[in-house]
């Protein structure tokens, strides 16, 4: 079954082959999506989980300039002040592995709240790459 970032669960089911029942288990990647972010700017952006409890091994960013980034799962942050992207993620190349799997239960909000430090207009993207669980 095709998956397209940040559609709607309606917008799936729509999109999805009525003979192709999701498959949790397999690879999956959620992510905001790309963020164009002022130069030193904040944005706050956030995704849900949409299909099934996900379990996450790693994160990953593309950016054009550096940015600092802090992530939020309901009340609980990974950690305590904003984090610059050389310690948060990885690239596409080298993800960073995490040291325990981070699971998502099924419609967790995950908000990210990311400031441009390289005082020029930055466009990002972050991913965090795992599997959907049953």
């Amino acid at each position: 079954m095709r998956r397209y970032l940040g559609a709607t669960t309606e917008a799936q089911a729509a999109a999805a082959p009525a003979a192709l029942p999701p498959n949790p288990g397999m690879s999956y990647t959620y992510g905001p999506g790309t963020q164009v972010v002022g130069a030193n700017a904040t944005v706050t952006v956030q995704f849900s989980v949409l299909n099934h409890d996900f379990e996450a091994d790693f994160l990953v960013a593309s950016q054009k300039g550096t940015f600092k980034c802090q992530i939020q799962i309901g009340y609980r942050f990974l950690s305590n002040l904003p984090m610059t992207n050389a310690n948060h993620f990885g690239t596409a190349e080298n993800p960073l592995p995490l040291l325990s799997p981070l699971q998502l239960k099924q419609n967790d909000v995950v908000i990210l709240t990311i400031t441009d430090t390289s005082g020029a207009q930055n466009t990002i993207d972050i991913g965090f790459i795992g599997r959907e669980l049953d």
